[in-house]
């Protein structure tokens, strides 16, 4: 049953919208026309963007937050424990994932520089529901001086 009041309802624009409805069947641009019985009381238009992220927010060690720059580079260091903790996005839900060298994981997963990026950094690209909406360089930072290796460096 459709009572005629559509306001704040949810348009999930990762679903496959009817393209013949929008204006030139091109899938960007669609009509909402508003009715009253068969008369025509209003109309305007809903352009619909691609999804893109702007910046991650990753949380390195228990304190450092380092935002990362889609299309830019973000020095990370060796040995210390990050975790993605926020992002800044034109849309406002996930699940996000990343893919380095082949390898997708969860975003929400902690993990060390040079287990993701390895010691020459690496290219990470973030996935929302199969699509890549950013990317960025990973370049693993020195470890602090006196870090022993296996000691975590969130020990020191």
């Amino acid at each position: 049953l459709n009572l005629g009041d559509d306001r704040g309802f949810r348009i999930d624009t990762a679903r496959k919208l009817l393209t013949r409805f929008s204006n030139s069947k091109m899938g960007k641009r669609y009509p909402i026309v508003a009715s009253f019985g068969d008369t025509e009381v209003g109309r305007f238009w809903v352009l619909i963007h691609d999804p893109t992220l702007s910046y991650l927010v990753v949380k390195e060690g228990k304190q450092r937050l380092v935002a990362c720059p889609v299309g830019g580079e973000v020095g990370l260091t060796w040995g210390k424990s990050c975790r993605v903790v926020g992002f800044k996005a034109n849309f406002d839900e996930g699940p996000l994932t990343y893919i380095v060298r082949g390898t997708e994981a969860d975003l929400d997963s902690p993990f060390t520089p040079e287990e993701l990026a390895g010691p020459g950094g690496a290219r990470v690209e973030v996935v929302r529901r199969g699509l890549q909406v950013g990317a960025f360089f990973i370049k693993v930072l020195p470890r602090p001086f006196g870090l022993r290796t296996g000691m975590a460096a969130d020990s020191m």
